[in-house]
């Protein structure tokens, strides 16, 4: 299963928190001024103080772009059944935002399953934001015959704020995408398969043969789009005697 978004940008130049802890320490200076004429002996651990406040206006520690790691769950395993007389061609168009081969829907609400072209916010170390670029493509083909499991590991993408002063490589982007575990509920999966697919460079457009599965490198499916759907209840992880549900999806 491949993941692959490009999260929403904010530009952010002063930080409002940031903003109102200067002037908390510019209201320190002034206090331990004003204190140095009453009693000299206490200004120079006045000033030992404001260090300390400074330090923590001007600097994030480690920990303050950490907490943003990747989480999964009991998950699901989905079965692809090719019963008919044509390829199976799964994935996606081509795009910057590739989602798995599967969809995943929860109450009628879709979820979010790509990480994006930036990564994640674990991937990227806690930073927001990279320089655009597009993942390359592909295409599963389930052929006559063949059978072929796919994995969804509990988990769904969601966008997350950054503490300001974790931007990335664009100038204060501070929004990444993390997986976190999705919740119990009643879900319904949906594969779509295309009739055609798109090949790019000099790839080729056939890897396999009945009874078999593969996937297509540099690619993207086309032409005409058959969808099959299922429903299944899932516990979610932390649930005692929770296990992963397995579904079938059969093509005819």
């Amino acid at each position: 299963m491949t993941r692959g978004a490009a999260p929403g940008r904010e530009i952010v130049n002063h930080p409002p928190l940031r903003w109102h802890r200067l002037q908390g320490v510019s209201m320190l200076v002034v206090r331990v001024v004003a204190l140095g004429f009453v009693a000299p002996g206490f200004v120079a651990l006045g000033f030992v103080a404001l260090g300390f406040v400074a330090l923590g206006c001007d600097a994030l520690t480690e920990g303050d772009c950490n907490g943003f790691e990747n989480q999964t769950s009991v998950g699901a395993t989905i079965t692809i059944v090719n019963d008919g007389s044509a390829p199976l061609n799964i994935g996606n168009a081509a795009t910057c935002r590739p989602q798995p081969a599967f969809s995943l829907a929860l109450d009628g609400e879709r979820l979010d399953l790509a990480a994006g072209s930036c990564g994640t916010c674990e991937t990227r170390g806690g930073r927001g934001g990279c320089a655009d670029f597009c993942e390359e493509t592909s295409v599963l083909v389930v052929y006559p015959g063949a059978r072929h499991d796919v994995v969804w590991d509990g988990s769904m993408s969601v966008e997350r704020t950054l503490p300001g002063r974790c931007g990335g490589e664009v100038d204060f982007v501070d929004t990444c995408r993390q997986f976190v575990a999705a919740p119990a509920g009643r879900y319904e999966v949906s594969i779509t398969s295309f009739s055609g697919i798109q090949c790019f460079g000099s790839a080729a457009c056939d890897c396999g043969t009945a009874g078999a599965s593969c996937v297509l490198p540099n690619s993207a499916v086309a032409g005409a789009a058959v969808v099959q759907s299922a429903m299944f209840d899932y516990c979610s992880g932390g649930t005692k005697g929770c296990a992963a549900p397995q579904v079938e999806l059969v093509f005819k």
